[in-house]
């Protein structure tokens, strides 16, 4: 798969400078401060360039979706017979200029990618403190889930899920399914 932004968006960072720990490096602070001005701009030639590109030498295009617009982006691709299946998405919650990290959120940019493209395959990725459980919904509804790195031999537990790093990507098991209204309960308590 090779990754590419649906739309255009402000991917503002400078909020997070002064959450930025007192050692942190002269750089990251530059870094996250000089996103205040940045736009990723993603044009519609860029976009068909992309899914050109990448289903001509047999690799799936991912789009990144950060609000319901850029369902529309892919919508219109696919109507055009430009970009054929599989289509995978990638639900990116909790960016500045993009959709709060909420269930809610998730459960509606999923809706409207089944109405505006039928078949697709996606993951959900989310930023900050609720990602353990707009991820696990994710889970629950048939989405795959990302999860950002940690450090090597931690692991991390929500809600009976355990977040494992081996060094390979993250993934989440759970060593303990539960029935239907278990989760469904469960997912309800956590949101």
């Amino acid at each position: 798969m090779l990754l590419q932004k649906a739309g255009s968006m402000n991917f503002v960072l400078a909020g997070l400078v002064p959450q930025s720990k007192d050692d942190a490096p002269a750089w990251e602070k530059k870094h996250l401060t000089g996103a205040y001005d940045n736009v990723f701009a993603t044009i519609y030639q860029g976009l068909d360039t992309h899914i050109h590109t990448t289903q001509e030498s047999g690799t799936i295009p991912e789009f990144e979706i950060y609000d319901a617009g850029m369902i529309n982006n892919i919508a219109y691709f696919k109507k055009q017979r430009i970009l054929k299946c599989p289509i995978y998405l990638q639900f990116v919650l909790g960016i500045q200029d993009g959709l709060p990290v909420w269930v809610d959120n998730l459960v509606f940019l999923r809706n409207i990618a089944k109405k505006q493209l039928d078949e697709f395959n996606w993951s959900c990725a989310a930023a900050g403190r609720h990602q353990f459980p707009v991820i696990t919904t994710a889970m629950a509804m048939g989405g795959n889930a990302r999860m950002p790195p940690y450090s090597a031999g931690r692991s991390l537990s929500w809600n009976g899920f355990t977040l494992l790093d081996d060094g390979l990507p993250s993934t989440i098991r759970n060593p303990h399914p539960r029935a239907p209204q278990e989760t469904a309960a469960a997912l309800i308590q956590a949101s």
